[in-house]
């Protein structure tokens, strides 16, 4: 139980977080990518964008299941890496480096369905979203 609290807060706090971060994203601010590090990645996945934008699924689950045994928060830091990578591939402006973005990010929540036995309706709609791209 207290588990399962912890990963729900966990969640909790990185969606305040990111709106937060979008709410500021509407403004043209030149440090919108170290904010969005500090602000929303570093807290919750402990490196910057760049490392995760350039792995493979296969790497990147690789990396989770190292940092993080428990399977329950495994699979929370993977779908908020799924949302920093979905929201990161929205600012970049050369189109293959944000298909390539688009791509992993479809993969890593392929992988979590795959794994994952509770249905998430946001996250099938971004399958959906990412598959038409």
């Amino acid at each position: 139980m207290l588990r399962e609290d912890y990963i729900m807060r966990l969640f909790q706090l990185f969606s305040e977080s990111l709106a937060k971060w979008l709410s500021k994203r509407k403004s043209e601010n030149l440090d919108l990518i170290q904010s969005f590090n500090s602000e929303v990645v570093k807290p919750y996945l402990e490196q910057d964008i760049q490392f995760f934008e350039t792995k493979s699924r296969d790497q990147l689950v690789e990396y989770f299941n190292h940092i993080y045994p428990d399977k329950y928060e495994r699979l929370t830091r993977l779908e908020i890496l799924s949302e920093v990578l979905y929201q990161r591939a929205t600012l970049e402006t050369d189109s293959n480096l944000q298909q390539n973005i688009f791509n992993t990010t479809l993969n890593v929540l392929q992988y979590i369905n795959s794994i994952d036995k509770t249905y998430s309706l946001a996250r099938e709609n971004r399958i959906s979203d990412l598959l038409h791209r």
